[in-house]
Order: structure tokens, then sequence, then C-alpha cells
């Protein structure tokens, strides 16, 4: 889990967009490595594994100016913020954690982190998240494997989604924090050295895939494409429109 502490003040505004596109300042002043992102969006990382224990944990994040300032979202009552991640490729073999890291912060002081992530270990996939007991057997590829993560301000929970279906709520925050997205890799050696891991983040809802709670928003303050909807029964996926369920 990362554990930070920062100086400053977060506004808290839905943002117009959402660029990871620190130079790896902010990252090394966290003691991490830079993963980092592509023009245009500054949303998509390539990663190439060193093949030591030395590659660390590189870290791709919003400048140093915006971090926690325009880009940490204030997800109070009446807001649930909602983002994902595309595995679009991995590497062969065992490899580490790849995944969304959310740094938790309340006035510019960052005091928690959520993360989840994919890894394979001993030829299994898997994905896991801060506060999980056992991580979840992947059914799919980690090609195109999607994961997010929901913070719900009406309750203070942190909901973790994943492409197989399986979603798990295993961390609280106060409602009222300030939330900003990054992503990470982790380079611990075990994995070849040179071959590489492509991820990129989904800030937008009419980009994502996972289902999230009725009214979840992204980091536009726009509603997110797919929602849940639940009748009490369980938990249904419909079309974003409300108008008739899809599946269960």
């Amino acid at each position: 889990m990362l554990l930070l502490f920062t100086g400053g003040s977060g506004s808290g505004p839905a943002v117009a967009s959402y660029p990871l596109d620190d130079d790896g300042t902010l990252a090394a002043a966290f003691g991490f490595g830079w993963l980092e992102t592509d023009a245009p969006d500054y949303w998509n990382a390539d990663y190439t594994y060193t093949g030591a224990q030395t590659g660390g944990t590189a870290v791709a994040l919003p400048t140093a100016a915006n971090a926690f300032a325009s880009q940490a979202v204030t997800v109070g009552p009446g807001k649930i913020l909602a983002v994902e991640l595309v595995i679009y490729s991995a590497p062969t073999g065992d490899f580490d954690d790849l995944g969304l890291v959310a740094l938790l912060s309340d006035a510019g002081e960052l005091y928690s982190s959520a993360n989840t992530y994919i890894y394979r270990y001993l030829g299994q996939n898997f994905w896991d998240g801060n506060g999980l007991l056992n991580p979840i057997p992947m059914v799919s590829s980690p090609a195109g494997f999607r994961i997010g993560v929901e913070f719900n301000g009406n309750d203070g929970t942190v909901t973790y989604r994943s492409s197989d279906g399986s979603t798990a709520t295993t961390q609280t925050f106060t409602p009222g924090t300030q939330v900003t997205m990054g992503m990470n890799a982790v380079d611990a050696g075990t994995t070849a050295a040179g071959q590489t891991a492509s991820i990129t983040l989904v800030p937008v809802g009419a980009d994502m895939q996972l289902g999230y709670t009725t009214g979840a928003t992204d980091f536009n303050g726009d509603l997110v494409a797919s929602l849940y909807l639940t009748d009490g029964s369980g938990d249904y996926l419909v079309d974003g429109s409300g108008d008739y369920l899809i599946g269960a």
C-alpha cells in the first residue's frame, strides 16, 4: 500500500480531462520510478521490464501542480466516482502488479491509498485489491482485461470490479475525501528483461465497460456508460438509460 504525505490543498472539481502527465518528478518525490504515458491524452503507458528487483515500482501520476489541486476530485455525499484500467498486453511468464492506484487526501495531506491490479504467479492469473483477504483467480486472459474502482461518497465504501464480473467491497473512506488516480507497474525481478506491458487509464464514462452503482460518474462528472441497478434481490446490469435490464 502506498502511504504518502504532501502539502497544499485540493480544490476537488470535476475535470475536463485527466492526464497522467507527471514527468517523473512527483513519482521520484514519493520514492517511485516513472511510468511514462503517451501524448496527447497521457492515459496509456508501455512499461519495459528490467529483469531485476531494483526495477521496483513505477507510477504514472498527474503533475505535482495538479495532483492534489485540479485533479483531486472530492467524493462526498451524492457523488459516486468510477474509473477503469485496461491491460492491453502483459508479459509472458510470471509478472507482478499492473493496475490502478488511487491516492486519498484531505486538504492536500495524502493519508491512504486504494489499488486494484492483476498479476501472474506460477502460470496462474489473479486480480487483487487493497483489503482482499485472498486474490481472485482470473477466468479471462490478461490481454484486454479490465479492472475498475468505485468510490461511493454516500456510504464511504470502495468497491473493485473486474472483467470476470466479480466485485469486492473491501475498504472504507471518509466521505468528502479527495481522490487522485494513477497507474502502476511493479518490476520485482520475476519477469524477463525486455518484455513489455501496455496499460491504459479509462477516466471517461462513455469508454467504461464494467458495471457501476446507479448514478456513478466519471472524472468529467458525466454518468458512466453502464450502471448497476439494485432492486433488493441482487444487482442487474442496465444499458445506462435505465429503460431495461440486459443481464443479471
